[in-house]
């Protein structure tokens, strides 16, 4: 069954087993073999079985490997415990591991990452942490500089504390003022009251800059709607993927449809949309990719086009 097709574009998939990770990651011309792609791909698409992939190996030799692509997609939801997911490529089910597609020829490629985060309280350095545990900002407790932070907050940002407090964490550390697109947002799954300690869905280093955000279904919808208003200046695209995080669903519009309806208005209804609900959603800031949370990642897929002659008309390449 064929559901969609790109003139001069070549897509292919792989299959990561996890048997294979320790010999696949070991460096670059392994990891281009297990992939099995020649020439210069544009795009990866991954459906990633969380239990059984090293994520974070995954993505480091993907940057490595091929600089500068992005990778996108996502993590499995369904099952609670290993075994429980299924994947599926061709004509083959796997239990384990990753499935994806490779992404190559004349095709130009959008990848947005929507936060839709509100920022609270200062940026902070972690000076003591061990592993995914925060002790120290800025030399205070967590738990301190948090109530400092909620102390200047009004009602309506309080609601959103009460909703889930975030952490976002730099992506890139040399950054002066990062901007809120500029953050791995995380999951704060404790605060211990006794140590004033906090522990998040993330390793987390000395040194690493972090900020507290809090997000509703305004700040949601209205950093995606941002992000894509530039597309009405566009042509629109062949086709978009979408990504969106399972916490972004009814739990936090209070509805049905609260991301697709914003990327259909942007797009068009006649643009085709189909996508993942995931538990990590997979994709670049900068020239690196990432695993994120709670965001929706968007992919725009257009034809490759050149300039053919000098008033400037663009002519489909193909």
């Amino acid at each position: 069954m064929v559901v969609g097709t790109i003139p001069n574009v070549a897509i292919s998939g792989f299959y990561l087993g996890d048997g294979d990770f320790a010999s696949s990651l070991k460096d670059a011309d392994s990891f281009r073999s297990a992939i099995g792609i020649d020439g210069a791909p544009k795009l990866f698409i991954i459906l990633v079985e969380p239990f059984s992939t090293p994520i974070r190996e995954v993505l480091a030799a993907f940057d490595q490997t091929f600089p500068g692509v992005p990778v996108v997609g996502g993590i499995a939801s369904g099952g609670s415990s290993p075994g429980l997911n299924t994947l599926a490529m061709d004509n083959s089910l796997y239990g384990s591991g990753t499935v994806g597609l490779a992404v190559a020829g004349e095709v130009d490629v959008e990848v947005i990452v929507s936060q839709g985060c509100q920022a609270l309280g200062p940026l902070m350095e972690v000076t003591r942490s061990v592993g995914n545990v925060i002790s120290e900002l800025e030399g205070t407790s967590p738990l301190k500089v948090l109530q400092s932070a909620l102390a200047e907050l009004d009602s309506r940002r309080r609601r959103m504390v009460q909703n889930g407090l975030l952490l976002g964490i730099v992506a890139h550390g040399k950054l002066d003022e990062p901007g809120p697109s500029d953050f791995l947002i995380r999951n704060i799954i404790d605060l211990n009251k006794s140590t004033g300690e906090m522990t998040v869905t993330d390793f987390v280093t000395p040194g690493q800059r972090v900020r507290f955000f809090v997000r509703d279904a305004r700040s949601a919808t209205d950093d995606l709607e941002l992000l894509l208003s530039p597309q009405a200046f566009s042509d629109p695209p062949l086709a978009a993927l979408l990504f969106t995080c399972n916490g972004r669903g009814t739990r936090l519009f209070g509805r049905p449809d609260g991301d697709i309806t914003v990327v259909t208005e942007a797009l068009g209804k006649d643009c085709p949309i189909v996508g993942f609900v995931c538990a990590g959603e997979i994709g670049p800031i900068g020239a690196k990719n990432y695993v994120h949370g709670q965001t929706a990642s968007v992919v725009l897929i257009r034809p490759a086009w050149r300039q053919s002659d000098r008033s400037g008309a663009a002519v489909d390449s193909h």
